[in-house]
């Protein structure tokens, strides 16, 4: 196993990338040594996992997509309806003197190692995994817990203060409200529909809306490295005397982004029927 030593010095930006690189170097390793995991794991837990669901255990739930798809359902709401950021790890055979977990600055780290003897043969089972943590989590603040069945539940609260109001859409996803339209511009609009790279390296878009979807009515979420626009605009119509109809106008419109977005990272302003959204992009593995 690698020494922590290697994830780069903790506290500028250059070390996002080495995590991330850890990370794809983690996977390659999963990836090559498949058929050994796969029986490790019960069935429910990979279909969950395959479908995305809030409940996918790590690294199940990161194969089937990009290195940071588990962050689109990472994000659940606590019994006290805060916002707060949940990993799982199957860890069975594992007890909870065999794990230690490990936060830094835009880290998070399991490992587990266990010794066991049997008839004269030692054996060691080990397992480690690195996960990027976004800079909205408090990671000063996690908490773990195995559960009996060998689930690792890792969590910690969000920063609430840095974070646009949240919506939760189908399947649990999370997205962000827009801000509605005022006199201060949160985003300075440049007059282009559509994506648009900036010299920075964040995503700036702009999407044309009908004039019945104000900010209380749309959504903007990440899914597969693509933005998501989505509105819901329901309309109540008189048609008798006792009689009432209801008209519901919808859309989803997807955007594809060159590289990883946190999907708390999204700042969005509804503008003259224009939505205007930006965010940093997580960058490449070193």
């Amino acid at each position: 196993m690698d020494p922590i030593a290697t994830f780069g010095v903790f506290g500028t930006p250059k070390y996002i990338p080495s995590i991330l690189s850890h990370m794809d170097h983690q996977m390659q390793m999963l990836r090559r040594n498949m058929d050994q995991l796969i029986p490790n794991f019960r069935p429910e837990l990979m279909d969950m996992a395959a479908r995305g669901l809030p409940d996918a255990v790590i690294p199940m739930g990161g194969l089937s997509g990009t290195q940071l798809d588990y962050l689109k359902d990472a994000y659940e709401p606590g019994e006290d309806g805060q916002l707060r950021f949940k990993l799982r790890f199957d860890l069975r055979g594992y007890g909870p003197e065999d794990v230690h977990v490990e936060s830094d600055k835009n880290r998070l780290t399991v490992h587990a190692k266990k010794s066991e003897k049997k008839d004269g043969m030692s054996r060691v089972s080990e397992y480690c995994r690195t996960v990027y943590l976004p800079d909205k989590v408090d990671d000063e603040k996690f908490t773990s817990h195995l559960s009996k069945d060998g689930i690792l539940t890792v969590e910690a609260p969000v920063k609430h203060s840095e974070v646009a109001p949240i919506k939760f859409g189908r399947d649990h996803q999370l997205g962000i409200k827009p801000k509605p339209s005022t006199g201060q511009l949160a985003i300075k609009p440049i007059g282009k529909n559509g994506l648009t790279v900036m010299e920075d390296g964040r995503i700036h878009l702009e999407v044309p809306v009908d004039a019945e979807f104000n900010s209380d009515s749309l959504q903007v979420s990440v899914a597969d490295n693509n933005v998501v626009v989505s509105g819901k605009h329901e309309m109540e119509e008189d048609i008798g005397a006792h009689e009432k109809a209801w008209h519901v106008r919808e859309f989803h419109k997807s955007f594809p982004v060159p590289h990883p977005v946190d999907p708390l990272s999204l700042n969005a302003q509804l503008v003259d029927h224009t939505l205007i959204i930006e965010a940093p992009t997580l960058p490449k593995a070193s």
